[in-house]
């Protein structure tokens, strides 16, 4: 993975990867993606963190807004989805959702962008 961009002088906690998506986390509790989300039923490829139509050979920043002062304790990612667990127990979720899997109504302008809070 690149380590110079938004990558540069970070510290790397946790990484999580799945499908054609990495993501990391930074130990303040950033959150970079990079690849992409293919979506099946519109054949088309998403950008992980920012819900573009762009293959992300570089990482970028995805927003944590709704996290707040909230830690990350640990992530994991799957073909298409994106879950965050924080040092205080909550869960937080960025991905297709489709079938419910990650508790967010299916919105491609929302569910690709940002890390939502579903627990």
């Amino acid at each position: 993975m690149d380590t110079t961009g938004v990558l540069s002088g970070k510290t790397i906690s946790k990484i999580a990867a799945g499908g054609y998506m990495t993501y990391v986390v930074s130990t303040l509790s950033n959150v970079y993606s990079c690849g992409s989300i293919f979506i099946p039923f519109s054949s088309t490829f998403v950008g992980p963190g920012d819900g573009s139509a762009t293959i992300r050979y570089t990482p970028i920043t995805v927003s944590t807004s709704a996290l707040g002062s909230k830690m990350i304790s640990d992530i994991k990612a799957t073909g298409a989805n994106v879950v965050v667990l924080t040092s205080d127990g909550y869960v937080f979720a960025m991905g297709d959702g489709l079938y419910g899997q990650v508790s967010i109504l299916f919105d491609i302008s929302i569910i690709f962008s940002s890390l939502e809070m579903v627990l």
